[in-house]
């Protein structure tokens, strides 16, 4: 059966939701660019607006303080001034009304000062009263720092009055000594200054003035602290207050005076219109959303209810149900198309899968056929250890019918010192493991044991076990049988082998002595003998020499058969060269040596020489007759399982008919009075090519020379 789509992971829902999203983050996208720019603007046109307000703010003092600077230098330069401050007696009409236009109402009274600050006139304004002021000022040419007095902040301008007289000496009239000072003192706490900053920088805004070298600041009204600003530099500064509101301000350097002047607004008040347009914005973002949204539902449903009408029949088909059909609803798009092409594919799925089941059910019959007629013993087992099937093989093999292997545990039937491997490799089949040799013991209904050899495979998930065993116990008796045979020949050839060599012992001394009285008797009666006599003297000891050479031949054969194997990696070309050096120093010296580059093999390399040694000698004994004898070693052929060298030589040669007996012990095929040797350096080498688990053969041509082969594994055998 189909399973149904969870609706979280239907396209009808995230297709919407995904297409809403993407809508969703392209809004917010270009809304954030657009709040940032705006607030980069915004941001700007603050700085732009602190900046122009502080220079204003700096020219109406700087113009101020100007002024005031003039018109006190030009009443200090009056002589009527010079004369009263010289002696205050006189009459003060005339300086009064020169202070007067200094004097402001609502501002302390202007004050006289002599040279050593004792005030000889104080002067109010014309119309309103004068604040009285209890502090005064340093008596300090020009502009002073801001100065407290109670609530009341305050700065002086003290203009000093010269005494212009032309000095006895001649002297500049211009340096003067200092007669006295005119002070004026002006408070920063009017309520007309307030407003009048106010219809500058409109209200929020912070409005400071202060010394550059530190002190008192004030915003006009009290004492504010100094803003964390440099006062010395014009600029804009944006810093972060204790409670952490950021703040945006300018400095502006009062021209002519030692002061600075500073406006500065709340962040937030600047960029009040781009939090009032983002409040649009979102409703303007969600508005557009919905409505994208709803539009997006509305076709996407036109795209996905058919894809799930397709996903829902195409689940059907695979859970089995091929007469599925999507209902195409007349559609013309490639939707439409799409659920043509969909009913076409099912109806072709259906028919397929009808002519499969019919192919299938045929072959399980062709399979059951084989399965009833195999001679293998053929089974299909579960992980539980229980036969789930098996053939008639089973029942003509053990006895068993299906029936009773099917209701049994298999492990019953196994021989007790099998099923402890048998357990183990099953296991293994379980895991997924494949059997490809597997032998153990499974019980007959007579009692009997029988050898089954196993091929077995996992099926996977399913939990099956698919096997074929076949009966190997006449195999394995023949085996037996012919271990034993080989143990029984080892044994006998060893005892032979053994009886050789003692036989050769025993055979040396009668030989030694036959030897010794024959030359004994040729020396002692020498002058008595017949020519005769001296002949069959002559035949003995040569008999007896060569009946010697023959056991010394014996006894190398057997120690052959009975040497250890040292194998190891052989250079060929080595051994054959120093076997051609060993056998050249007793040949003749005009015979000509054609040895070619030899590979690597694997085998005992003491083993190897005497081979060619053996091969080597024969070729010289056999081409001696010869005027331009030829011996050649090369190689005949070097593939992935064998190397083949040959020796070749121009010699005498042989009649093929006769060469099954070249390598036999004591055969000959030329008389020894043509060619000497005792015939058993060809079965030398066959034994111990043989060890090698080599071959060796010869060929040849009567008069037309002969070539001997020798064929070693690439891996070898001991």
């Amino acid at each position: 059966m189909s399973r149904s789509l969870p609706l979280w992971r239907s396209l009808r829902l995230r297709l919407p939701l995904l297409m809403s999203g993407l809508i969703a983050l392209v809004l917010v996208t270009v809304f954030w660019v657009i709040n940032r720019e705006i607030e980069k603007g915004l941001l700007r046109a603050g700085s732009e607006r602190a900046q122009t307000a502080a220079d204003q703010l700096g020219a109406i003092l700087a113009q101020g303080a100007a002024r005031g600077t003039n018109e006190g230098r030009r009443i200090a330069s009056d002589p009527a001034v010079r004369r009263f401050v010289a002696n205050p007696s006189t009459d003060a009409a005339a300086v009064r009304e020169l202070l007067t236009p200094l004097a402001v109402a609502a501002q302390p009274p202007v004050e006289l000062r002599t040279a050593g600050g004792e005030r000889v006139l104080e002067v109010g304004p014309a119309r309103g009263k004068a604040v009285p002021l209890d502090a005064t000022v340093p008596l300090v040419p020009g502009l002073s720092t801001f100065q407290r007095s109670h609530d009341t902040v305050f700065y002086g301008l003290v203009t000093e009055i010269l005494d212009q007289t032309p000095p006895a000496n001649g002297g500049n009239p211009a340096a003067g000594r200092p007669l006295g000072y005119i002070v004026v003192r002006r408070t920063l706490t009017t309520a007309q200054t307030t407003d009048t900053l106010n219809r500058l920088v409109g209200n929020g805004a912070l409005v400071a003035v202060g010394h550059q070298s530190g002190g008192i600041w004030t915003n006009f009204s009290k004492v504010v602290p100094q803003p964390p600003i440099d006062p010395t530099r014009n600029g804009v500064v944006e810093y972060r207050t204790a409670s952490g509101e950021r703040r945006l301000g300018a400095v502006s350097v009062v021209a002519g005076t030692p002061w600075a002047a500073w406006i500065e607004f709340p962040r937030d008040r600047i960029l009040a219109p781009a939090y009032a347009m983002q409040r649009r914005m979102v409703v303007f973002g969600l508005i557009a959303i919905g409505l994208s949204a709803l539009l997006i539902s509305v076709v996407s449903a036109r795209i996905t209810t058919p894809l799930h009408d397709l996903t829902t029949a195409t689940a059907a088909i695979a859970s089995g149900e091929y007469t599925r059909r999507v209902r195409t609803a007349r559609r013309g798009d490639e939707i439409g198309q799409l659920a043509d092409a969909f009913n076409a594919m099912t109806e072709r799925v259906a028919a397929d899968h009808d002519e499969l089941e019919s192919r299938v059910r045929e072959r399980t019959a062709t399979l059951d056929r084989f399965f009833s007629l195999s001679i293998d013993l053929l089974c299909i087992a579960g992980t539980d250890g229980r036969f789930q099937r098996v053939n008639p093989a089973w029942e003509e093999t053990l006895g068993w019918s299906a029936d009773e292997l099917t209701s049994m545990p298999y492990m019953d039937l196994v021989h007790p010192d099998d099923r402890a491997a048998t357990a183990h490799e099953a296991a293994g089949l379980a895991a997924g493991g494949i059997t490809v040799r597997f032998e153990n013991r499974y019980r007959a209904k007579d009692g009997s044991y029988r050898w089954l050899s196993w091929k077995s495979a996992a099926a996977g998930e399913q939990g099956l076990i698919y096997a074929a065993a076949r009966d190997v116990t006449d195999e394995k008796r023949a085996t037996e049988a012919l271990a034993r045979h080989v143990s029984e020949l080892n044994v006998i050839n060893d005892e032979l082998e053994s009886f050789s060599y003692s036989v050769s012992h025993d055979l040396r001394a009668p030989l030694r002595h036959v030897v010794g009285f024959a030359t004994l008797l040729e020396q002692s009666a020498n002058g008595r003998m017949e020519e005769q006599d001296r002949r069959y003297v002559k035949t003995i000891s040569k008999a007896a020499t060569h009946m010697g050479r023959l056991i010394d031949d014996l006894l190398s054969f057997s120690r052959t058969g009975r040497a250890a194997f040292d194998r190891r990696e052989v250079d060929l070309d080595v051994v054959v060269r120093e076997a051609v050096l060993e056998v050249s120093r007793e040949a003749r010296k005009d015979i000509r040596w054609d040895v070619r580059p030899l590979p690597h093999v694997q085998g005992d390399p003491s083993m190897l020489r005497l081979v060619f040694v053996n091969l080597l000698s024969n070729a010289v004994k056999y081409s001696s007759n010869r005027p331009h004898p030829v011996i050649e070693v090369n190689v005949d052929g070097a593939g992935s399982t064998e190397t083949v060298v040959y020796v070749r030589d121009n010699g005498v040669g042989f009649d093929m008919a006769y060469a099954d007996k070249l390598f036999g012990v004591f055969q000959r095929l030329h008389s020894s009075d043509e060619f000497e040797g005792t015939g058993i350096g060809l079965a030398n080498v066959r034994r111990i090519v043989h060890r090698h688990g080599g071959k060796v053969w010869g060929e040849g041509v009567v008069d037309g020379g002969a070539t001997f082969y020798v064929s070693l594994p690439q891996g070898g055998t001991a």
